[in-house]
């Protein structure tokens, strides 16, 4: 498998268009992790939005400001299957 181009990422998973989502991402994990950002888009479904720039409020500079702490489905992503989409256009 090759491995992901961390040091070339621009954040595209968390821009608005990328998922065709109306927030950044789905919190598996509940919202008491991001009590300050979490917003409860439908009963019981927790997210968090994006900001007046259309990327995920924890984007600063193309890069994830909370990197350590991310939420979980943003530990999933595997952005080497959407790289090979890419490249596959």
């Amino acid at each position: 498998m090759t491995p992901a181009p961390c040091a070339s990422c621009t954040g595209a998973c968390c821009k608005k268009g990328f998922t065709g989502n109306e927030f950044a991402v789905c919190l598996l994990e509940g919202p008491e992790f991001f009590k300050e950002a979490a917003v409860e888009h439908e009963p019981g479904k927790w997210v968090i939005p994006f900001g007046s720039d259309r990327a995920c409020i924890f984007l600063r500079d193309d890069r994830c400001s909370i990197h350590e702490n991310r939420p979980l489905a943003c530990r999933i992503f595997n952005c080497l299957i959407f790289l090979q989409v890419e490249e596959n256009r």
